[in-house]
């Protein structure tokens, strides 16, 4: 669960129940990684993630698209990361 701080693991298909959805209010508006963010969000309101062995996923990063910006995504890591590490050890989970 740690890890999760660290990068975004969790594939974009990854399954969530809508109650969870809900509690923590959906995606943010960041220029990317708000998938990362929600993550992070379930976690701290206690989701369970778990890994699914062996599951085979394919990605395609678009030439010129906006993930393939290094600069924007260090930024928008850097903003993910340092305001969910600062609320999971608020929290006691760090």
């Amino acid at each position: 669960r740690k890890r999760l701080l660290d990068a975004n693991f969790i594939v974009i298909g990854a399954m969530v129940r809508r109650d969870m959805v809900l509690k923590v209010g959906g995606f943010d508006e960041y220029e990317m990684s708000e998938d990362w963010a929600f993550w992070l969000k379930c976690w701290l309101e206690g989701a369970i993630i778990s890994d699914v062995p062996d599951a085979i996923y394919r990605v395609n990063v678009v030439p010129n698209s906006r993930n393939s910006d290094p600069q924007l995504g260090g930024r928008v890591y850097n903003q993910i990361k340092g305001r969910f590490s600062e609320e999971a050890r608020r929290r006691g989970l760090l």
